[in-house]
């Protein structure tokens, strides 16, 4: 049966819409703000690093880029894209939780929402009798595609991922519209990024002005080997700003990742998903955390080659997940060792692979 994911892109269509890939590597035209919404349905892979085949469901619809700060409502809610309004019909007609991924570096618009339905695939297939079924909202930025030479697309992808951040920040506008009624049926609103998605967050938060008074816009926030500045959670200016839009941020640090190796040497920085322990502001009552995966979970089960997919192929890392979104006390998830030098940080050995787990 396919999977269905709902987007929200500022890459520009194609000429020819009734072939994949439909969107093109550049932003739409007139403005790298501007917001087209659709819904896809991608056929299903049992392979983590399989291909799929997409079939759009839905036209595109644009949304002008906002003026000014994109989601300062002034007392008013934001109009919301048909597709965004159907992503939260859905969560509530299927009693799902509600996702938004962002994904990372090196993503054509169809790799964006393959990844998006294997994500939202992978988590619905139970483990060790674990899985959390959710509904998903794919916000696709224009990257080139091509991890090769990195030289090239790698500053061309950051490049367009910072000029996506006010198309970004209209999504989170509309996402705190629909929150409210998903969270009145009892369930939950969550963020998960990945990769340079942490670089395009960063540009959407500078954008992004909370209505007064608002609650937190999600309950958790994953963030999933983060090529962002190793201080960025401690920093006003990068991401500590997510701190006041999430109940509680979970990090996701690999030091094996090859792609934060090429990052960190491309950047002249220390990146969030790689370097150990991460500066993380503490805040009483928040049980916000920073996880590192062993090596010898990805190293043995694995299939991605680079270190980098842990967070969407690696089962262990799943399980793991799961139990975030649904709000598990951090110090009490199987599997894991709290670091005793470092407050908030857990080292995941795993229920299954290596190491000693925890109870």
């Amino acid at each position: 049966m396919p999977t269905r994911v709902f987007y929200a892109t500022n890459r520009a269509p194609i000429g020819d819409t009734t072939m994949p890939p439909y969107h093109a590597l550049d932003a739409t035209p007139g403005g790298e703000g501007n917001l087209l919404t659709g819904i896809a349905e991608v056929t299903t892979a049992a392979e983590p690093e399989a291909k799929r085949v997409i079939e759009r469901v839905l036209p595109d619809l644009l949304l002008p880029a906002p003026k000014g700060k994109a989601a300062k409502q002034d007392g008013k809610a934001p109009a919301v894209a048909p597709a965004i309004a159907a992503w939260a019909e859905a969560a509530l007609e299927a009693r799902r939780d509600a996702v938004l991924f962002i994904h990372g570096y090196a993503n054509t618009w169809t790799d964006s929402i393959c990844r998006a339905a294997q994500l939202q695939d992978f988590y619905a297939t139970p483990r060790d009798g674990t899985a959390l079924p959710f509904t998903t909202l794919a916000f696709g930025w224009p990257s080139d595609g091509l991890v090769m030479p990195p030289a090239t697309h790698y500053p061309a992808d950051r490049k367009d991922g910072a000029a996506a951040g006010p198309a970004l920040a209209a999504v989170l506008a509309q996402v705190a519209a629909v929150a409210p009624d998903i969270r009145k049926a009892g369930l939950k609103v969550h963020l998960i990024v990945h990769s340079m998605g942490h670089w395009v967050l960063r540009h959407a938060l500078a954008a992004y002005t909370p209505a007064k008074g608002a609650p937190a816009l999600f309950d958790q926030a994953l963030l999933a080997a983060g090529d962002e500045d190793h201080d960025a959670l401690a920093n006003g200016a990068k991401l500590k700003p997510l701190l006041r839009l999430a109940g509680r941020v979970t990090a996701l640090v690999y030091d094996w990742d090859v792609i934060l190796m090429v990052s960190r040497k491309l950047n002249g920085v220390d990146r969030l998903g790689l370097e150990w322990p991460v500066p993380l502001p503490a805040t009483p009552g928040r049980d916000d955390a920073v996880l590192r995966v062993s090596p010898v979970i990805v190293e043995l089960t694995d299939p991605n080659l680079t270190g980098h997919q842990y967070y969407r192929n690696n089962a262990e890392v799943r399980r793991d997940v799961i139990a975030v979104l649904l709000g598990k006390a951090q110090a009490d998830i199987r599997g894991r060792q709290p670091d005793p030098e470092a407050p908030g940080h857990f080292v995941l050995w795993g229920a299954t692979a290596g190491g000693t787990p925890v109870a």
